[in-house]
């Protein structure tokens, strides 16, 4: 399958969401960033950049929005699906990326921006302008706080030259903070983990899960304290429980689950590294009613870069929501298992090859999304992108089928122009 990146520093699919039926055909569709970066790190023009939905049926291109949103580097949640906010009843779409050029000294840095775009037509809805010129981060979104309407987005910034990070409660009706908590000492916060919650706390809103890291200025010498996953009221912001993690391991992205432990609460998977080196990417899941390791699932390549883990919906129809835990760049390849969110053990290995020569895709991976049944066999299906950072590889996204695990289909830069030469 040839598919060039025509684009240099492509980093299309470095963030993508299911985003339901937007053409009325039956099945789910799906959204994917498009973003590149040249190689002096300017972005590219903004005819390059924003938000593509396309079929899930077939992998047509529906529509293209939000020109000129720059998706930031290193965020892979940066797309989120919203509920209808202008009643055209299609899912809408929140975008986080940086939108357009702001001067910091005698640097031009771009400015963070939360930008809503119609699911069913991709025209901007609004755009609320967050953080400081270069800050970069994630986000995730959270109940109508303010009762006005529309939900809220909690949003995890990091400073230009990673010396401060913040937490930000944004009211998307009024384009106003709503609340900016300190972080606790002797803490950071790892801006790349966040994630809406049920409601924990028993207010009536929906809570927030971040992860702390300890702040060890200068070299990383054997830890005594390991990372921390707090809970915070989606309200407030203020924590109302906190779940201490082992320093055995350097643990990375998480993704929430149902209840795997069966104790009437939802649980957590850590997706990490294990130590020392040379290590092996792990998967843990944690209770987040009280704490505790529930299992752990070791991954299958040696001496991975990093991984990817997200909710593949509950494939095997037990009840749980499933995960796909992804562990990429790798001498043998991206590698992406299916982990059941009950039986706690892979039950699939998907492998992914470059078909013109052969060459394994080591960022595979890097974005995994749930995405909804695309091929009406009643099993949800899943976007999984290759991408990196820098891009360096010729990025891409894949829809497999949760029942078959089998490659449905891929789409690039290329099905941009080849959907607009269909029409």
């Amino acid at each position: 399958m040839e598919l060039p990146s025509p684009v240099v520093g492509d980093q299309f699919g470095s963030s993508c969401a299911g985003i339901g039926d937007v053409d009325g055909d039956g099945r789910a569709d799906f959204v994917v960033s498009v973003c590149a970066w040249a190689t002096d790190v300017e972005p590219t023009e903004p005819s390059q950049t924003g938000v593509a939905c396309f079929s899930g049926r077939d992998g047509r291109l529906i529509w293209t929005g939000a020109p000129g949103v720059h998706f930031m580097r290193f965020g892979k949640h940066q797309l989120r699906p919203m509920p209808d906010l202008d009643g055209d009843g299609r899912t809408d779409i929140a975008a986080f990326g940086w939108k357009e050029q702001g001067q910091m000294g005698a640097y031009w840095m771009p400015i963070p921006e939360v930008t809503l775009v119609s699911g069913k037509s991709g025209a901007t809805l609004c755009s609320s302008t967050v953080g400081r010129p270069g800050d970069r981060g994630t986000m995730a979104v959270v109940s109508d706080v303010d009762t006005d309407g529309w939900p809220e987005v909690v949003i995890a910034l990091e400073s230009v030259h990673f010396d401060e990070e913040r937490l930000q409660l944004l009211s998307l009706g009024r384009g106003t903070m709503l609340s900016v908590p300190e972080i606790p000492a002797p803490f950071r916060l790892s801006v790349s983990c966040l994630a809406a919650l049920a409601d924990h706390d028993g207010d009536g809103f929906s809570d927030v899960l971040v992860k702390l890291c300890p702040d060890r200025p200068g070299a990383t010498p054997p830890e005594s304290q390991g990372d921390v996953l707090q809970m915070l009221s989606g309200r407030s912001l203020v924590e109302i429980a906190r779940v201490e993690l082992p320093n055995d391991w350097r643990p990375g992205q998480f993704c929430v689950a149902g209840d795997v432990d069966g104790d009437g609460g939802c649980d957590v998977f850590v997706g990490g590294l294990g130590r020392p080196d040379p290590c092996r990417c792990e998967a843990r899941a944690y209770s987040l009613r009280d704490g505790s390791e529930i299992v752990r699932i070791q991954g299958r390549s040696p001496m991975p870069k990093g991984g990817s883990i997200g909710s593949a919906g509950d494939v095997d129809g037990d009840g749980c929501a499933d995960l796909l835990f992804a562990e990429y760049h790798v001498m043998e390849g991206g590698l992406v298992s299916l982990i059941s969110g009950n039986l706690r053990s892979p039950l699939h290995l998907i492998e992914f090859r470059y078909r013109d020569d052969n060459r394994w895709s080591e960022y595979f991976g890097y974005a995994l999304a749930s995405i909804g049944d695309v091929d009406a066999d009643g099993t949800p299906d899943w976007a999984i992108t290759q991408c990196t950072p820098w891009g360096d590889e010729r990025p891409r996204l894949t829809v497999w089928s949760g029942r078959t695990r089998k490659l449905l289909f891929a789409v690039d830069r290329t099905s941009l122009a080849a959907s607009a030469r269909g029409r």
